[in-house]
């Protein structure tokens, strides 16, 4: 096709509406859209790729080699076909192994806008050709369709709209998108600058050193950093093969010397890395996207994010592990085992296959050591385990373990909580709920230890029978401490009801599970009588008007059970129980009570026997009080009264008497 000639027409191949197939479902956000035009400008030797945009537009504008009119028809116009991977090469530049054999990563502009048009120009052409895209043109149901070529000299109208320059853009590719489907929002840029680095091989753009990348937005520009990934700085456990330490050992260089391992090479020729994260959060990319997986790079180029994508899930190792693979020799396999979905390979090539096992394997190692690894790590990094045994109530303990149990605490610690997903505040609290527990398990293991000693010198048995005295303290202690942490935890939340001004079914449950708060000799409660065990006693409850007690109980400590009325405490509206009402009801439970148990153990008992408590609070006993009737026909009943506040100061008393601490420090 002679230059001499203008190109009026460009006649495109679109195979019976193979666009619906290939272009709107190519890709369903914008960043491996546009990174696919990207690669688009790097396989046409471009030395810079700008991305101008505002809200809803995008300017792609590379100084490439751009197309002439023979291969805007051959290489653009056409799709489906063996694509010729012999591009014009620069006489000054690198080669640039091209990717790709179907030709159908142009489509990938359709996942972007439902319109958008091309401006491209060769050093032979004095013109930039000028052509425009729709979907609904390119669904036509015919094998070909023609295209109207305009040929344009200035680009007055880009260079208003973003404020660009083409001064220096001599020869390339510009695609413009009027209007975009998704906005492309401020916030978006730095996932926009991380995911578009991810989409190319680091050691490809080095090794080149003459491609840059820029995100423009309102005169500000950001380049795109091919020298490393986001996340490099957070890897630290590194299996790497067809590369060199020293190389490694720069790409990562907060990764330890002791977990740089070199796996064994494949059986072709490929290079790259597998390697965990500190963190899942180290993979984020933004709140909504993450990047995991083992991708793998042909010329450069992402092929594939996940290659082990089907493979068994491991739901913590999958969290932490990435990795990237440069895998060339996937280029000149006859067969082209790249989707056309751009899903990724073909996972079921033979070649592919090979590929995968391998990396399993790698990946099976880093499972394998990553427990010592990461119990191995400076507490520092371990943060929530750090903000456990930090605190006073903790620190004592954890210092009483030597070096190594410390090592197997850190590691229990790691195994137990260090979960994807948990946040620190969330691993804190579970860290410190089974402190006590994993203190126990470290103090037992090392007992054992001292146990299994075969043969001890008189001076070395009294050393250990210390030991093991001691560590048999500390377990109790910890035993006796988190008690204690139990029942404050009762007590504050008895506290909370009050405050909140719970209702009182609340309240009745508590203390129905936890009768020590009314007397602290009833540790031990076997069974728990509330409303729904009227039938068991034999008390008709069908009347509207009934009276009902709160909670009858029995606990180890007393021959018969105990009946406990409750009156919540009211923030308004105090008013004084009624005496006799309370009096009578629970008249009624205690002749019930005795009649039941006539007739099913033949004891004999009067109503006076059966304990009753009545509980209120503060505001409300002062108003009983206040009647001398009301409190005496109580008492004569055999009816104890108490507050809610004085039971738990009562309780708190007591707790800091048997465990002979203040319970400000536990």
């Amino acid at each position: 096709m002679s230059t001499n000639n203008l190109l009026n027409t460009l006649e495109f191949q679109i195979a019976f509406g193979a666009v619906r197939h290939f272009g709107r479902n190519l890709y369903t956000t914008n960043p491996p859209a546009i990174a696919e035009l990207v690669a688009n400008a790097w396989d046409a030797y471009a030395r810079k790729c700008d991305l101008c945009y505002t809200s809803n537009s995008l300017l792609i504008v590379d100084n490439g080699i751009g197309m002439n009119d023979e291969e805007f028809q051959k290489r653009y116009a056409t799709s489906g076909k063996p694509k010729d991977t012999n591009i014009r090469k620069p006489t000054d530049m690198l080669l640039r192994p091209y990717m790709g054999k179907k030709g159908i990563g142009k489509f990938s502009a359709f996942s972007l806008a439902d319109e958008f048009i091309l401006f491209t120009k060769s050093e032979s052409d004095n013109a930039w050709k000028k052509i425009k895209l729709n979907k609904q043109l390119l669904e036509i149901d015919d094998a070909k369709v023609n295209i109207p070529v305009e040929h344009i000299n200035l680009l007055e109208e880009l260079e208003t709209k973003f404020n660009y320059k083409f001064d220096d853009i001599l020869t390339g590719t510009i695609i413009y998108f009027p209007k975009l489907k998704r906005e492309i929002t401020k916030s978006t840029l730095d996932s926009l600058n991380k995911l578009l680095s991810q989409r190319f091989s680091i050691t490809t753009i080095l090794n080149d050193g003459n491609f840059t990348v820029q995100l423009i937005h309102n005169d500000e520009k950001t380049a795109v950093d091919f020298s490393k990934h986001f996340f490099y700085e957070k890897i630290e456990n590194v299996h790497y093969f067809g590369v060199e330490k020293t190389w490694v050992k720069s790409l990562f260089p907060n990764a330890p010397d002791k977990y740089l391992i070199k796996e064994d090479n494949f059986s072709k020729d490929i290079s790259g890395w597998v390697a965990s994260v500190e963190i899942p959060a180290d993979l984020k990319v933004s709140d909504e996207v993450a990047i995991r997986g083992i991708s793998i790079y042909v010329n450069g180029k992402l092929v594939d994010e996940d290659i082990l994508r089907n493979s068994k899930k491991d739901r913590i190792a999958d969290a932490y592990i990435i990795g990237e693979v440069n895998a060339d020799y996937i280029a000149a396999l006859d067969e082209d085992v790249v989707l056309s979905s751009r899903e990724g390979l073909f996972l079921d090539a033979p070649e592919v296959c090979e590929l995968k096992d391998y990396l399993e394997n790698i990946k099976k190692n880093i499972v394998a050591s990553w427990d010592d690894m990461r119990a191995d790590r400076d507490l520092s990094k371990q943060e929530y385990i750090t903000r456990v045994i930090e605190k006073p109530e903790n620190k004592k303990y954890y210092e009483k373990l030597n070096e190594t149990s410390q090592k197997r605490f850190n590691k229990y610690a790691q195994r137990l909580f260090d979960q994807p997903g948990i946040n620190i505040d969330k691993q804190e609290k579970l860290a410190d709920l089974l402190f006590s527990a994993l203190i126990q398990i470290v103090n037992n293991e090392e007992f054992q230890k001292l146990l299994d000693q075969e043969s001890i010198d008189d001076q070395k048995l009294i050393d250990y029978i210390s030991t093991i005295f001691n560590l048999n303290e500390i377990n109790h202690s910890l035993r006796l401490r988190d008690s204690v942490k139990g029942k404050l935890a009762v007590i504050a939340k008895l506290k909370e009801f009050m405050d909140k001004n719970e209702v009182e079914s609340a309240f009745e449950e508590l203390l129905a599970k936890n009768p020590w708060l009314i007397n602290p000799h009833w540790e031990n409660h076997r069974t728990i009588y509330t409303q729904q065990w009227y039938e068991y006693l034999g008390i008709d409850n069908s009347d509207p008007e009934r009276l009902r007690t709160d909670i009858i109980l029995e606990v180890s400590d007393e021959r018969m059970p105990i009946i406990v009325e409750l009156k919540r405490e009211k923030k308004t509206q105090y008013s004084a129980p009624d005496a006799v009402d309370a009096q009578t009801q629970i008249f009624k439970y205690r002749r019930a009570i005795c009649k039941k148990y006539q007739e099913t153990e033949g004891l004999v008992c009067e109503p006076s026997d059966i304990k009753a408590y009545f509980i209120c609070g503060t505001k409300a006993l002062q108003l009983l009080h206040q009647n001398v009737a009301d409190i005496s026909l109580l008492q004569t009943n055999g009816i104890t009264v108490v507050s809610y506040e004085t039971m738990i100061a009562t309780a708190k008393r007591i707790l800091e008497v048997m465990f002979e601490t203040d319970l400000d420090d536990v």
